[in-house]
């Protein structure tokens, strides 16, 4: 019974620290500034932003403005898709106000506006399961572990799952996620010569430097929450904590 709920309380935290995780890079636009550095992403914007067929000038923008877009784009998403409708550039050329995103690009990250939400809920609701268990095991005298093989199982398994994605067919993964989580009606994928969106964010290459980043980032946050809870148990019982 006590290896169930530390199973469950570890999987619990793992899913705390993932929202967390996410919610942290957020708040610095998930290292877009590095990411368009090292991506040479003003470099693809100068090739593909010419080639937009709805759009022009894109390529004539600062960096700073890109920055900007991703930014309020990446705040958007955040805040339940409020105002992705009303982020606009302007060119050099024109003082008018050009939109970024085309509707099916607004449907889009709407759609993925809703599943960070959900990811809120479940956070939130792994985080009412950890407590409660956490004080199961205070009320019985059981102790968390030190990290070992309870903790570690989570992170073994993630390991060897992302190792198999990213050696067969990272590509091949990352499309059936998308085809498996969003609507079949709303389109997803978008050619560069269609979407400023994707030319901004030099799609998909730039996702799986954000995904490497959010598995450290995840991993800090487990070991934080788990030290805080495991001082907070041996605080709460007075007594050496058990291995």
């Amino acid at each position: 019974m006590k290896h169930s709920l530390l199973i469950l309380w570890s999987l619990c935290i793992l899913v705390l620290s993932s929202y967390l995780a996410w919610q942290t890079l957020a708040l610095f636009d998930f290292g877009y500034p590095i990411w368009f550095d090292w991506l040479n992403i003003h470099d693809f914007i100068l090739k593909f932003g010419p080639e937009n067929r709805f759009k022009d000038n894109f390529e004539l923008l600062a960096p700073q403005e890109y920055f900007r877009i991703f930014h309020e784009i990446t705040a958007a998403i955040n805040n339940q898709g409020v105002g992705l409708a009303a982020i606009n550039y302007q060119s050099p050329n024109s003082l008018a106000d050009i939109q970024v995103l085309r509707q099916a690009e607004i449907l889009h990250l709407q759609d993925v506006a809703q599943l960070i939400n959900i990811f809120f809920y479940t956070a939130l609701t792994s985080a009412g399961i950890a407590i409660t268990v956490q004080l199961v095991l205070m009320r019985k005298k059981q102790f968390l572990p030190q990290i070992g093989a309870h903790i570690a199982a989570p992170w073994l398994i993630i390991a060897c799952f992302a190792g198999l994605v990213f050696m067969l067919a990272p590509l091949e993964f990352f499309y059936w996620l998308h085809d498996a989580w969003f609507p079949p009606n709303h389109q997803w994928f978008f050619y560069y010569q269609e979407s400023l969106m994707t030319t901004l964010m030099k799609a998909p290459d730039i996702f799986g430097y954000i995904a490497l980043a959010l598995i450290i980032t995840t991993l800090v946050w487990y070991l934080i929450l788990f030290i805080v809870n495991i001082h907070f148990f041996r605080s709460f019982n007075g007594v050496r904590h058990k291995a």
